[in-house]
Parts: C-alpha cells; structure tokens; sequence
C-alpha cells in the first residue's frame, strides 16, 4: 500500500509571499515551509474534497503547525478564514483526487518515454529490466487499453469536476457520505446524470423515507425546496420535521442504485429526455412532455412564494 503524499514545488522556499508571512509571524523561511507542509499534511488527512477543514479553527491550525497567527498570515489565496472552519481554495486542483491524478498521469508518461527500449534490444533483455506491472501495461497496449487507460487527461479532468459538482450539490440536499472519488459518483458521471437529476432523486427518496411526499400539509414545492438545499425556514417546516427529513436522505450507494437503475430503464424504452425521478407528488412530476422549468428557477420561486430568504442559485456556473 502506498504512502498518503501530498505535491509541493521545489521553488517554494523563495516564493516571496513566504518572506511576507516569515516578517508577519517573526519566524524563519524555513520555519513557513514546515509549517505550511504540516497543513497540507493535515488538510490531506482531514479536509474535504472542498478543502475544508470541518471543526478546525484559525487557533487549532495555529496550534498544530506550531506558529502563533499563521492562519491569518498566509495570502488569501493559499488559505481562506473568512468562514466558521479553516478552508483552502482550489484545493481539489492542487492537492485533491483531480491535481494527484494529473500529477500522476505526467510522472507516468515521463517515465514512459524515458523506459522506451532499444530498437534492437530482445524481449528477454527487456524483461529483466522492467517490473511486472511495466509488464502488464505493455501487453495490455498491445490488445487494446481499457476504457479507464483510454481516457486523455482533459477527460479524466473533466470526470473529476463532474464528480465535484454532483458531491457539492449532493450534500446541500443532506448526503455526507458522498465524496468525488467514490465509484459510485464516477459511475454517475459516466453515465451523463446531471446534477438536478441526482439531487430531485435523492430528494424523493428522502420524502417517500420520511412520509412527506403526499403530505398536503406540506409546502407543495417540498420535493424542489430540498433539492435545491432550502434551510428548513425556506422550507416552512418546523426544526423536528427538518431533522426527520434530513435524516431520511438515502445514502449515496443506494441513490446511485436508483438512478442507474432508472436511467437504464429509460435507456430500454428508448424515451433519453425523461427524467430519472418520480416525486409521487403530482404537482412535481417531471417527463418528457413539454418544457418544463429548471429545478434552481422552480425552487427559487417557491422560496419567494414562501417569503423566505432567497440565498442564490446553489446550481449556478462557478464564475
């Protein structure tokens, strides 16, 4: 099993910006980059996807890298203490599933080239100086790669930032066992789930879980209000009521079962502009007839119905 092991430039120690935190701090250079080494080290073992470190305060990072005031030291950039927890921004491109993956993919292809045999060399000669895994990758080339080895680097990206959006919006709705580089989510993105599909799904099968979904008491927008992340004010619903829903919300195996399941039912009956949820209630129901308004449009109206404080479209473009 390999070591966890995190990326860091060799040209850090003369990054100007260390100098800055060095005079802020009144500690050495080399006294940064060890500190901020060991909050990688720990944002690697502890951060989310997000590169948020739930629970830890600018103090409890100060605390374990050993240097009074680091946190609001640092630029902007490299660590955000603007919120309730420490976070780090752009931490999936630099040190996340998607920055090691495109940091291994380069490794692997340099040395590729650099093992690349001699013309007149023997297989026997070569064999004794490459691993097995060399081998299996040479014979597999031969007959034809995998889906997965077939993949360019731009589409492994872009797989890693579809799994980042699907988590993200995912755990609006309330599941937290979700995370970019789970099979599950991979298989969703393979299989072109878009976002708004996944969380209406995962928001049904809350509501069926919890017994709300026919409940006419209800706000008649539920299904969308919880899809797109309401708080239970939004929602109209009392703190209990909230609790019971979210603790309803199916777990990310079990929604992906779902959603595969039912895409490949759609797939069979040739209808591909269905949509792959089912609220059962009926005001709710989605197809392919007609058009019909996007899940961030209907939510938001329904917020604004319920005179409820509207805190943006959570499936907007990032800018």
């Amino acid at each position: 099993m390999v070591d966890p092991w995190i990326k860091l430039r060799t040209k850090l120690p003369k990054d100007g910006r260390l100098k800055i935190v060095s005079r802020k701090c009144h500690v050495s250079t080399v006294t940064v980059v060890g500190a901020l080494v060991t909050l990688w080290c720990l944002a690697d073992q502890h951060a989310d996807e997000f590169g948020e470190l739930y629970g830890y305060t600018t103090d409890d990072v100060d605390a374990e890298v050993g240097v009074p005031g680091f946190c609001e030291a640092l630029p902007s950039e490299w660590v955000d203490v603007s919120g309730e927890w420490v976070k780090l921004p752009d931490y999936q491109e630099h040190n996340g599933t998607t920055g090691k993956s495109r940091a291994q993919a380069t490794k692997r292809k340099r040395n590729e080239r650099a093992a690349t045999p001699v013309a007149s060399e023997s297989r026997s000669e070569r064999d004794t100086g490459v691993t097995r895994e060399e081998k299996s990758r040479e014979e597999q080339s031969s007959v034809g790669s995998s889906s997965a080895s077939a993949m360019t680097e731009e589409e492994r990206d872009a797989q890693a930032r579809g799994a980042v959006d699907i988590t993200k919006a995912l755990r609006r709705v309330g599941l937290m066992d979700v995370h970019p580089a789970r099979p599950e989510v991979l298989q969703l993105v393979a299989l072109n789930i878009t976002v708004e599909q996944a969380c209406l799904t995962a928001a049904e099968l809350a509501l069926k879980k919890a017994g709300m979904n026919d409940n006419t008491e209800l706000h008649p927008e539920l299904l969308y209000l919880l899809a797109s992340g309401a708080t239970a004010a939004q929602m109209l619903l009392t703190p209990d009521q909230h609790t019971h829903l979210k603790n309803s919300v199916p777990k990310v195996g079990y929604l992906s079962q779902t959603l595969i399941g039912r895409a490949r039912d759609a797939a069979r009956q040739g209808d591909t502009h269905a949509t792959v949820h089912n609220s059962g209630r009926g005001h709710s129901r989605q197809g392919s007839q007609g058009g019909r308004e996007s899940l961030a449009a209907r939510s938001e109206r329904a917020r604004r119905e319920g005179d409820a404080r509207d805190d943006g479209d959570p499936f907007a473009d990032p800018v």
